[in-house]
């Protein structure tokens, strides 16, 4: 005799919305190149760069995430004015 059973998990998952104040911006490659920057950082599930206000918004799993997001936008030599 087969039993068949299952376990029912449930999980919170709480995410952190930041907006990183980004320098440097000019057209909208720079928002292109910023949001594909950010997806690539492991734990960040959304991202927007707004050129008119000068923000690139994260959706991530936590802070560390978004340090690596500003890394990021460090090394792809625009200038980070700080993170809300």
């Amino acid at each position: 005799m087969f039993v068949y059973g299952y376990i029912k998990i449930r999980y919170v998952v709480v995410c952190l919305k930041r907006s990183i104040h980004v320098s440097g911006m000019t057209c909208r490659s720079c928002e292109t190149l910023l949001r594909e920057a950010a997806l690539e950082v492991d734990g960040i599930s959304e991202a927007r760069a707004d050129l008119n206000r000068g923000v690139l918004e994260v959706v991530a799993r936590d802070d560390y995430s978004v340090r690596k997001v500003v890394q990021a936008v460090s090394e792809n030599g625009y200038s980070v004015e700080g993170v809300d």
